[in-house]
């Protein structure tokens, strides 16, 4: 099995935003945005999907460590509805 590994710059240009950036760039996107139990579904639905998120673990070999999620672009795309 090949077995492929990110840099953490890699990793920051295919996942550019975390919670706090992709919330702020939704109130700019979006006139009438609210961070409300429909973002937060959204955004938890997407989590397990490499697609639209990675989960950074503080302690990599450790997935009970701290961890902090990243998001791509493309999550956009799909709050575009």
């Amino acid at each position: 099995m090949l077995t492929i590994r990110l840099t953490d710059e890699q990793i920051r240009e295919k996942y550019p935003l975390d919670y706090r950036e992709l919330t702020q760039r939704c109130r700019e996107r979006y006139v009438d945005f609210k961070v409300n139990e429909k973002y937060h579904r959204i955004i938890k639905g997407l989590k397990g999907n490499q697609v639209y998120a990675h989960v950074r673990y503080l302690d990599s070999s450790n997935p009970n460590s701290a961890k902090k999620v990243f998001y791509s672009q493309a999550v956009l795309g799909v709050l575009d509805g």
